[in-house]
């Protein structure tokens, strides 16, 4: 492990180029190995995103293949990574289209490398550009696949870091791709000429029948006349009504006249001919190929006898095999690399029967001069690896064990190269043991490996320690603090406002911010702590030889310091404050991942909630997390056992109270903590994507509830039901509702969907086209929360809305704040001009209502009237057909309408 000291900042400028080559080449290498291997079109290509994930650390990789049609879509075929999920929602197209300006579609499109380095600045991205960054892709390569006939798909990758993919990184993973896509064709060949070898197998069994049969023998005089013949095999040259007597085979076969004639003349005589089947009177094809052999008819002086053996299919057999030969070696000779067999014979004997031409290109070593030779590929080698090659021969010809290793070999200019030396042993039936393998030149990777120590420790921006080299000082500082009876403590940080520097001053602004802070941070650590940069503006101090919690919270505050003064970027003052984190040992943890998680844990309760500019763990931060996983493992129970109820809020009129709709809200009858409210686990849903089967569950429940009291004659009237986002992105969502609808007997019309703002504005275009569908279908559509959010206004026209649903929040205000009166009176007025319903959510006081009644709300739903309520009450309610204020209030908590 590297050591340095703890206040050295190193700059190393090639350092992230370094890395980049290193990790493409990395991945280039093990993608090679994925293709060398790959039996299945489909396995490659997910184990080639595997690979490019796991290998080259990138976050995302995925192989899309281009599809005609009017949307001219690009179908994932394969992927892998950090939210991988993401890929099934973008709907990317390679068209002309919005949707066919990212990079995946645009590769396809122009057949060119397709390379963004900030997501942030990228217009190409404008579509998806939210959800790539919360999803953490900050860079993006699409390389073209192509054959020989077009370009079929892409093979995207992301990158978590920006400015990923300079020129040299892109030229290896284009290389990659350019692999990539010559080996799914290749496996589609192959695929093919199973096939065609499959087809060819049968007719060997019926060519193998008809050779059972006598071969053909014929006469002919001296003119090359047929006088006589025998065996049903003359029956593919001649059809039912012209028998092969008298054809004249001189002429049938022109080319061949010479053969006749010396035959005729008493020579015996060999050949092979393609014969034209007759295929009608007068008219031939050809395609029949028969070995002849014709003696001159010495029993009658004159003429010749002779016999033919049908060889069409050995020939279409061995024609076959000579391309699919031609084809292997011209994969063997265009591999970036050589490709060997080598054989040890019982005696000893060392032979190379096949060398790619590609070792001459490399190393300048002729493979026919080896071929000849095989004993002096050793000289080649540098004198301490000869030896070194000859013993893993031994130890894989005696084990029969994959040969895997890296060996020195002179290059052409005299100097030695890194080759990397893969090849799997078997024995042949002759007791020869025969190794295919092949040769990487891998130079560069060892040249690059000097650095890796580095790579591996230090942060390239500030030049830091990293997470990996903190952990082993912190380790080490504990093993003492243990010895000595003292304590330690690590203190989390982070710099906030790097966004907003970011965005008025770009990264390199931020990236100055982060050095300088890096450098006042230092300046203010005491002897033997340890400052380390764990990325995006986050640092972790390691305090040793700390007597308590007082001198943690002195060392936040000398580190607190650094910020008062502005950052100096330019001739630009920046202000930029930190929060701290701060957990003990051995109070809080005593292991040094257990320390940096809690005050990481620390440093998220003093950005959140905390007025205070660092906080002190405390064991509650860890349950607050391990609640959150705990509630994702019981919901996803809770939905598989239908714990999720379904509870129903009246919909009524301000003025005589008669109920005009209902709306189905979810309740968890947890088996030990009670009834739940969403809000314990509605968020939890949407983070974990458990919001999809509940959603969907909570539609199928109300569908059916709704069926059964329009059976009963209880509710004419639609059932409004809450869809998330999620669900609404799907593409079969429309189907998938309307099977719901089936299944239950509800009809479309006895069903209104809700919709947040923000919901529609995650892809208006999309969601625009969905609703539209949906609402063709007779399913009608509500603006749950209107007005939290203002930027769907100007779409509000072109979407089919039927009904607006006002917050809670502008409602409650309406009656002390003039400013929240006039909005809520004209978002009434704006849904009358629009030929809308308007409904008031979260009513919960008579002056409330005396509002509404007087702006002339169409509906008002709230506690006033009745809170949410099981379908058993619900159904009581609706046999009453209308409700009074107050009458059910005092029942309910505050603020649950609409949960």
């Amino acid at each position: 492990m590297p050591a340095s000291d703890s206040k050295h900042v190193a700059k190393r400028p090639e350092d992230r180029t370094a890395k980049r080559i290193n990790r493409a080449f990395h991945t280039l290498s093990a993608c090679h190995h994925v293709l060398v291997h790959a039996t299945a079109e489909s396995d490659l290509v997910r184990e080639i995103c595997r690979t490019i994930v796991e290998t080259g650390g990138y976050e995302l990789a995925w192989v899309g293949y281009a599809e005609d049609g009017p949307r001219r879509p690009v179908r994932p075929v394969a992927y892998a990574g950090v939210n991988a999920v993401y890929i099934e929602t973008v709907h990317v197209s390679w068209g002309e289209d919005e949707r066919g300006r990212g990079p995946a579609g645009t590769a396809i499109r122009t057949g060119a490398n397709v390379v963004i380095r900030d997501v942030d600045a990228d217009p190409s991205l404008e579509l998806w550009r939210e959800v790539v960054l919360a999803s953490g892709y900050h860079s993006v390569l699409a390389v073209p696949l192509r054959d020989e006939v077009r370009v079929f798909g892409a093979v995207v990758v992301y990158a978590a870091t920006r400015h990923a993919f300079d020129e040299d990184e892109t030229r290896l993973l284009s290389e990659l791709g350019a692999d990539l896509a010559f080996g799914i064709a290749t496996l589609r060949q192959k695929a093919e000429k199973e096939r065609a070898e499959l087809g060819r197998r049968h007719l060997l069994q019926l060519i193998d029948a008809v050779l059972q049969l006598p071969v053909i023998l014929y006469r002919i005089d001296g003119k090359g006349v047929i006088t006589d013949s025998r065996g049903r095999g003359l029956e593919r040259m001649a059809t039912a009504d012209q028998q092969a007597v008298g054809l004249n085979m001189m002429e049938q076969l022109p080319g061949l006249r010479d053969r006749f004639e010396a035959a005729l003349a008493g020579q015996t005589v060999s050949f092979e001919a393609r014969v034209e089947h007759a295929a009608a009177p007068g008219g031939f094809r050809e395609d029949w190929c028969y070995q002849n052999h014709l003696v001159f008819d010495a029993a009658n002086g004159a003429g010749a006898i002779g016999f033919a053996l049908d060889v069409t299919e050995q020939r279409r057999a061995e024609a076959v095999i000579a391309e699919r030969e031609e084809q292997l070696r011209g994969i063997a000779e265009n591999l970036p690399g050589a490709v060997f067999r080598r054989v040890l014979k019982p005696d000893g004997t060392i032979a190379y029967p096949y060398v790619s031409p590609r070792l001459q290109a490399l190393y300048g070593i002729d493979p026919a001069w080896l071929m000849r030779d095989g004993r002096r590929m050793s000289e080649f080698l540098h004198p301490e690896d000869q030896q070194v090659l000859r013993d893993a021969h031994a130890r894989s010809a005696a084990s029969l064990s994959l040969l895997q290793l890296q060996l020195r070999i002179a290059g052409i200019d005299g100097q030695p190269r890194w080759i990397s030396l893969v090849s799997r042993p078997r024995r042949l039936e002759t007791g020869d043991i025969q190794w295919d393998g092949i040769l990487l030149d891998v130079t560069e990777v060892k040249q690059l490996e000097a650095e890796r120590d580095y790579l591996t420790y230090y942060d390239q921006l500030t030049g830091l320690p990293n997470q990996s080299l903190l952990i082993d000082r912190m380790a080490q500082a504990l093993v003492q603090a243990k010895r000595t009876g003292t304590g330690a403590a690590a203190i989390c940080l982070k710099v906030e406002s790097l966004k907003d520097i970011g965005d008025s001053g770009g990264l390199e602004a931020v990236d100055a911010v982060v050095k300088q802070a890096a450098e006042r941070l230092l300046a203010a650590l005491q002897p033997g702590d340890t400052l380390a940069h764990l990325g995006g503006g986050r640092f972790c101090v390691l305090c040793n030889g700390l007597a308590g919690a007082a001198q943690a919270a002195d060392c936040a505050a000398r580190l607190g310091q650094g910020f008062e003064a502005p950052f100096l970027v330019g001739a630009t003052e920046l202000y930029a404050k930190a929060h701290f984190g701060i957990s003990l040992y051995p109070d809080d943890a005593d292991s040094p991942t257990a320390l940096i998680q809690n005050a990481t844990a620390a440093l998220n309760r003093a950005r959140s909630a905390s007025q205070h500019r660092y906080e002190f763990y405390n064991a509650q931060m860890t349950e607050s997390t391990t609640l959150r996983m705990n509630t994702e493992a019981e919901l996803r129970r809770a939905i598989e056992r239908r714990e999720i109820e379904v509870f129903y809020q009246p919909v009524v009129r301000p003025i005589g109270g008669e109920i005009t709709g209902l709306e189905a809200l979810a309740r968890w009858r947890h088996p030990s903590r009670g009834l739940l409210l969403p809000g314990s686990f509605i968020q939890v849903a949407e983070q974990t994507g458990l919001i999809v089967p509940l959603g969907d569950l909570m539609l199928r429940q109300a569908c059916e509830q709704a069926a059964r009291w329009r059976r009963d004659g209880l509710c004419p009237f639609p059932v409004s039901v809450n869809v998330s986002g999620w669900q609404l992105m799907r593409e079969d969502f429309a189907e998938r509702l309307m099977a719901i609808l089936g299944e239950t007997g509800l009809p479309p019309a006895g069903l209104q969907i809700e919709l947040t703002e923000s919901t529609i504005l995650r892809d208006i275009d999309f969601v625009t086209v969905m609703m539209r569908e949906v609402a063709a279908r007779g399913v009608g559509f509500a603006i749950d929360d209107f007005g939290i959010e203002h930027s769907a206004l100007s779409r509000l026209p072109q979407l089919p809305v039927h009904t607006l649903k006002v917050d809670r929040s502008f409602i409650s205000q309406m009656t002390h704040d003039p400013g929240h009166a006039t909005l809520v009176q004209a978002i009434v007025a704006m849904a009358r001009a629009m030929n809308k319903k308007a409904v008031a959510e979260g009513v919960e006081t008579h002056e409330e209502l005396i509002y509404l009644r007087a702006y002339q709300y169409d509906a008002v739903q709230g506690n006033l009237f009745c809170p949410a309520v099981p379908a058993k009450t619900c159904a009581t309610l609706l046999r009453r057909g209308s409700l009074r204020p107050s009458e059910m209030a005092a029942k309910a908590p505050p603020h649950q309408s609409g949960d």
